[in-house]
């Protein structure tokens, strides 16, 4: 079971993130037809972009733009900010043709409505490459999970990578000032390392070392922080390890 993150809400609108993933068994039309095809929930939630879907592929320069009701639920909008929530554990509703005189016309509803393949979290849209099984949702939500986690360090980290250049640029333009580490970081650090020196294991008399000197242009960022105790920061000196 794999799972993408192909759409995410970005000023108000959901856009397509990244090219549709390849390995999926459903498509980008997929989602749109699951989309249009929603009613109005009970409770709608206070959301944004209800007025349109803004689909774009910057490689093609195409863009589909379309309306669809206010499916969305308070309550599946506050669950869906903290775990994953599949469509079909929506409380949305079909709209069905009404017309009986040409009922060959009708949408037959699938098996499975809403469907369990498509998923809302953190106001992004995931798909999965098959439909799960019934006892595979829970995989699907951790790996969703998973997935909104990775996106999230990797955004975290660079930051910090942006940071620390900036830093350097810094030190260049001013010379070295040295500045408090905010506190925030320190736990962070002190969590991350144990309360413990990464070299020796010691908890006995810790420091903060930053892993590029703080002289070279070293931010006080947690990835650029590490716990020594104070023999091990003394023979370290300005050295970068």
């Amino acid at each position: 079971m794999k799972v993408f993150r192909p759409i995410v809400l970005v000023d108000g609108e959901l856009v397509l993130d990244d090219p549709w993933p390849s390995r999926s068994s459903f498509t980008l039309g997929d989602v749109v037809k699951t989309l249009i095809e929603l009613d109005d929930a009970e409770d709608p939630a206070p959301v944004d972009w209800w007025h349109g879907v803004r689909i774009s592929e910057d490689d093609k320069h195409q863009v589909v733009s379309m309306s669809f009701h206010r499916f969305l639920s308070r309550a599946d909008l506050e669950v869906s900010m903290f775990e994953p929530v599949a469509f079909s554990e929506m409380r949305a509703l079909i709209r069905l043709p009404q017309d009986p005189v040409q009922p060959q016309d009708a949408w037959q509803r699938p098996p499975t409505w809403p469907p369990p393949w498509l998923w809302l979290y953190r106001s992004a849209l995931y798909v999965t490459d098959r439909e799960p099984r019934s006892s595979e949702m829970v995989q699907c939500a951790l790996l969703i999970k998973a997935l909104a986690f990775r996106e999230d360090e990797s955004f975290r980290r660079l930051r910090e990578e942006v940071a620390n250049y900036e830093a350097v640029e810094k030190v260049v333009r001013e010379g070295p000032t040295r500045q408090t580490i905010p506190d925030d970081v320190k736990l962070l650090v002190w969590a991350r390392d144990g309360g413990s020196c990464v070299r020796c294991g010691s908890k006995l008399k810790l420091h903060f070392d930053h892993v590029i000197p703080f002289s070279q242009g070293g931010a006080d960022t947690a990835d650029n922080l590490q716990l020594l105790c104070q023999t091990c920061n003394l023979s370290k000196s300005d050295r970068i390890v």
